[in-house]
């Protein structure tokens, strides 16, 4: 009788835990990057196992004080949408900080000073959630300001981000 061996590879979905295995050459050159500022543009077949790598970096080999946010654009079909998912990205890494009402407060107030193309605001309803308000409705210009007003707050807090884009080439299929 043949002994069977399972195969641990998953397929056709991103893998976490006891399913993402080896890669360990791709996670030290990927968080090398991350380590040294280095822009990145990954790419390879579909399929392969990329969003499961950098989810895995982020995660587990990424310094807690790197700000961190993983976008899948994949399902935008409109600047509007993109904004909002890219906008999302940022609420995340910023979110770093929210642990009480107060640092909340003081967080929100301190983002305005640098978001001067948009509204912040804390929803408080369950979870503590903060709130960015595209200052423009183009929203070629609305990304433009977002990013901008968030490099510029991340410069002046000596901060450290990895801002992760699953799919980017959806950009180029947008309409509008």
């Amino acid at each position: 009788m043949i002994k069977r061996i399972r195969n641990p590879f998953k397929f056709d979905e991103e893998v976490a835990g006891e399913f993402f295995c080896g890669r360990e050459n791709d996670i030290d050159e990927l968080s090398d990057h991350i380590f040294n500022n280095t822009n990145i543009i990954m790419f390879s077949k579909r399929r392969i196992g990329k969003s499961s790598l950098i989810k895995e970096v982020l995660e587990n080999h990424t310094e807690k004080k790197v700000l961190q946010a993983h976008v899948d654009i994949y399902s935008v079909s409109n600047t509007r949408e993109l904004f909002t998912k890219l906008q999302d990205g940022i609420k995340m890494s910023l979110s770093y900080e929210l642990t009480t009402i107060e640092k909340a407060s003081i967080m929100v107030n301190d983002i305005q000073e640098y978001f001067k193309n948009s509204k912040i605001s804390m929803v408080i309803s369950g979870t503590p959630e903060l709130k960015i308000e595209a200052g423009d409705k183009n929203y070629y210009i609305a990304i433009e300001n977002l990013f901008s007003d968030y490099f510029n707050y991340l410069r002046a807090k000596n901060l450290t981000f990895v801002f992760a884009i699953d799919e980017f080439q959806k950009i180029v299929s947008l309409p509008d």
